[in-house]
């Protein structure tokens, strides 16, 4: 967002050298008028063509913050890209409003003490809507660039959608890898009784494997934990914190702009509102901690 590319290029090294990809970022591209940043993408992209050999059907744009708009928005236009890794951040209100058979694979990354989170929740859901083949991968972190590790995964899903569409051959070993990796993830998160968050990485595997492997053992898995009491009382509580932020936020926003149309504003509204969230902050449980940050 900031025109950093060396720092933009970080997150990405061990993705590339897992799938052979070529890294590119501008230090020209950043935040600030779409336009000036589509003419910079177009020039960019001109001279990759023109001096490398490059796989036209595995093409990604990939951003963080107001970045990970503009690289949904650069997919939206160009129709020429592969998938979008969106990090931080959803769609531009602009894209949202255009209504066409998108056939890029979206995969977005927030941290769930991001302001963003239920952003990107409403993003996916919106995808849904569209039929895009979309996942969302949701880390214990505030509003930063992701760890390569976690870009990893993101490609990943990116790898099974390439061969999902035909555009790479099938590797079934890898594939198997794949499976073995996110099979754990699910477990492990099962285990930490994170039990959202493990239903969700059983349903990726069923939705990312079942063309290549039996689901049946997932299958019951799920079955299984969707009549937990302890997952139901953990959705409860997740929707409850969910409900207070859109509530905080409306709040915060209606007050926000009437007081811009103020000569005086009245700052002790704010510092009193401030105060109180910090004072809940102090003995708040984990989901809530997480909302308040």
């Amino acid at each position: 967002p900031m025109g950093r590319g060396n720092i933009g290029i970080g997150p990405f090294i061990k993705a590339a050298e897992m799938y052979n990809h070529v890294l590119i970022c501008s230090n020209q591209a950043k935040n600030g008028p779409y336009e000036r940043n589509f003419q910079i993408t177009s020039r960019l992209l001109d001279k990759v063509f023109s001096e490398f050999k490059i796989d036209q059907n595995r093409i990604y744009t990939a951003g963080f913050s107001g970045g990970a708009r503009l690289a949904a928005s650069i997919a939206i236009k160009t129709q020429m890209i592969q998938g979008v890794l969106a990090c931080g951040a959803g769609m531009s209100s602009n894209d949202l409003l255009i209504q066409k058979n998108w056939d890029f694979s979206y995969a977005a990354i927030v941290g769930d003490r991001d302001m963003n989170l239920l952003e990107m929740i409403n993003t996916q859901d919106y995808a849904d809507k569209l039929n895009l083949s979309n996942e969302l991968f949701v880390y214990d972190m505030r509003h930063k660039w992701p760890s390569q590790e976690q870009v990893l995964e993101a490609f990943d899903w990116l790898e099974l959608e390439v061969t999902r569409k035909g555009a790479v051959q099938q590797n079934q070993a890898r594939i198997e890898e794949l499976y073995s990796k996110f099979l754990e993830k699910a477990k492990r998160l099962e285990n930490e009784n994170q039990l959202i968050s493990a239903l969700i990485e059983y349903q990726r595997l069923i939705d990312n494997f079942s063309l290549y492997l039996p689901m049946d053992s997932i299958i019951n898995k799920m079955m299984s934990l969707r009549e937990s009491t302890e997952l139901k009382n953990q959705k409860k509580e997740r929707e409850k914190i969910f409900q207070k932020e859109r509530s905080l936020s409306e709040l915060f926003f209606e007050r926000f702009y009437d007081d811009l149309k103020k000569s005086d504003q009245n700052l002790k509204w704010w510092e009193k509102r401030i105060d109180n969230l910090k004072n809940e902050k102090e003995n708040a449980e984990e989901e809530k901690d997480k909302m308040l940050d």
